[in-house]
């Protein structure tokens, strides 16, 4: 798998569910597992979600910040705070 991630983020969405169904998985299966709709998981690429974005990352073997670079700064630090969370550092 490729680990060049566009930037774009509809380049990004289709870049994302290409590399799900090369390794056999889908938005529909990564919700299964997280217990949300594949709706959420896709839009947790267009929109933070940290837990959904963890779950999609795993599965593709990436980190977060390597999926969602936007959403991290230089020290690896997330920038996006998520439903009242706090901002945590990446896996």
């Amino acid at each position: 798998m490729t680990t060049s991630v566009p930037t774009s983020p509809r380049e990004r969405q289709q870049w994302v569910l290409f590399q799900l169904k090369l390794i056999g998985e889908s938005f529909a299966s990564v919700g299964v597992r997280e217990g949300v709709s594949k709706s959420a998981v896709r839009q947790a690429l267009t929109e933070p979600s940290y837990r959904i974005e963890i779950a999609l990352a795993k599965t593709l073997g990436l980190k977060p910040r390597e999926l969602f670079p936007e959403r991290y700064g230089a020290r690896g630090r997330r920038l996006h705070q998520v439903r009242g969370q706090k901002a945590r550092m990446a896996a």
